[in-house]
C-alpha cells in the first residue's frame, strides 16, 4: 500500500489532525493517569509491591 494511499487516514482537509481528533487524552490527564494508576494498582493488589521486578537485570 502507497503511502497517498493511507494520507486520508492521517490527515483531515490536508492538515494534520489535533491529539483531540484522534481520540487521544490531553497532557494534564495523561499525567494524572500516570500518578493514580500505580496508587490503585498498589491499593487493589498490594502483593504487587513485593515482587522485586529488578532481581533479573
Amino acid at each position: 500500500m502507497s503511502n497517498q494511499s493511507t494520507n486520508h487516514i492521517y490527515k483531515k482537509n490536508g492538515r494534520s489532525r489535533t491529539r483531540a481528533e484522534r481520540g487521544l487524552p490531553e497532557d494534564d490527564a495523561l499525567r494524572k493517569l500516570a500518578r493514580v494508576y500505580p496508587e490503585t494498582q498498589l491499593r487493589l493488589w498490594p502483593e504487587l509491591n513485593t515482587i522485586n521486578r529488578y532481581d533479573s537485570i
